[in-house]
């Protein structure tokens, strides 16, 4: 990638950085996530709606124009790192 505030990024009108990627539900905060992620995929295969790709460098993003999450919570489950992970579910929050 090129510098964001390099002239010629200037004049062809390119001001800022990319907007950062859309991770899947649950995910950690990026800094942490991007720390604890280690790439293995297994949250892509499991995701219903298949809105879950490989993004760049690896890591998993969700790509709304493919479909809609329906956090149904797949993808968390088979991460070995809970770098996807719910936490505390209040038994409220629950859909029956």
């Amino acid at each position: 990638m090129t510098n964001p505030i390099s002239r010629r990024n200037f004049l062809r009108g390119r001001f800022s950085r990319a907007p950062a990627a859309l991770r899947p539900p649950w995910a950690l905060a990026e800094d942490v996530f991007l720390q604890a992620c280690t790439r293995c995929a297994d949250c892509l295969p499991v995701c219903p709606t298949h809105i879950v790709r490989n993004g760049d460098g690896g890591y998993p993003v969700v790509e709304f124009g493919l479909g809609e999450c329906t956090f149904c919570a797949a993808c968390f489950a088979p991460c070995p790192t809970q770098a996807i992970c719910i936490g505390n579910i209040d038994e409220s929050d629950e859909r029956t």
